[in-house]
């Protein structure tokens, strides 16, 4: 056993973060292809993430609603502002307040 120096302890935290930020990439692009996939978007391409994969994200766009459960609660206005607003990937989001 030896206890490594700066350099090797430099190099140890550098491959970890590198590690941690694929786990992170690899988890959002699951969770951004299971968001799709629940509104009914399947990307028609041979493979996801390519150029024109990205280019069919970029062209999504979603109006959002409010939920179901949310709307058992009275005055949804008050409660949810976003109402009306349109969600697109490339412009972020705009709103009808």
């Amino acid at each position: 056993m030896w206890v490594p120096d700066a350099t090797h302890e430099a190099v140890r935290d550098l491959v970890r973060a590198r590690a941690a930020a694929a786990q992170d990439l690899r988890r959002k692009r699951q969770q951004r292809l299971s968001f799709l996939l629940r509104y009914g978007r399947i990307f028609d391409g041979r493979q996801h993430w390519t150029l024109a994969h990205r280019r069919w994200l970029a062209d999504q766009s979603f109006a959002i609603r409010p939920s179901k459960s949310s709307s058992r609660t009275g005055s949804t206005r008050s409660r949810m502002p976003w109402r009306g607003c349109n969600v697109t990937v490339r412009r972020g989001p705009s709103c009808d307040l």
